[in-house]
């Protein structure tokens, strides 16, 4: 737990894609940051509502993070292709994806459990790309945002950047301090409450759940004052 955010959007242009996976490779060895290459062009330089495999851009990740998407389908949309490989092997093989959702805003911190995939909304998960950055450096934390920031401004549109945090509305570095301090807190805290803990039913994970949710509720309503 760190430093979490979401973003999406779409190639403005199909031409463009070349030039952008060049300007973050360049950037990539500036900052010895590993990245991977995909398909660098598209077929005569046109988007296409054809359903297909082919992945496009690139994806890079800096220290502490998880990787930092700017791959896209064959429409020109960001996607994260691994977990649209694992939604469709999962379709395929008979495989069941549940989810546990603990809406931070309730009082009662009531989980809700679902093994339902109808219940998943598939383009929140596959065309929304969510990183979480573990490092405690807040510059670090700036660099990567700035330069999603920079990289959207110039090759995106119908962007769209979610972080509750609040720097990006705000570019105030100072949120983001908080944010790692209590990251770090609440971390801590849940790696101790899970030392040596097993659940013997579900009943015991859920008021687990519950507990833990109160207390991130706690901490982060304390970061707002």
């Amino acid at each position: 737990m760190g430093y979490y955010f979401q973003y999406s959007g779409n190639l403005k242009e199909a031409s463009q894609i070349s030039e952008m996976v060049v300007e973050i490779e360049d950037i990539c060895e500036t900052l010895h940051w590993p990245y991977e290459l995909f398909e660098t062009e598209y077929p005569e330089d046109k988007f296409s509502e054809e359903e297909e495999d082919t992945v496009y851009g690139i994806q890079f990740t800096p220290p502490d993070s998880d990787p930092v998407l700017f791959t896209f389908d064959a429409s020109g949309a960001l996607f994260n292709p691994i977990v649209k490989q694992m939604f469709s092997e999962g379709e395929e093989n008979g495989m069941k994806v549940i989810t546990v959702k603990v809406n931070l805003d309730d009082e009662d911190m009531e989980p809700v459990i679902s093994d339902d995939d109808k219940n998943i909304d598939i383009s929140r998960v596959v065309y929304k790309i969510s990183v979480n950055l573990e490092t405690h450096e807040v510059a670090t934390c700036v660099q990567i945002v700035e330069l999603i920031r920079y990289l959207s401004e110039k090759y995106l549109t119908s962007f769209s950047f979610q972080d509750d945090s609040g720097y990006w509305q705000s570019k105030d570095s100072s949120v983001l301090t908080k944010r790692l301090k209590t990251s770090r807190h609440i971390l801590d805290k849940i790696q101790a409450k899970l030392e040596g803990k097993s659940f013997e039913n579900p009943e015991e994970f859920i008021k687990f759940i519950r507990l833990l949710g109160t207390y991130i509720q706690k901490k982060l309503r304390e970061e707002e004052e």
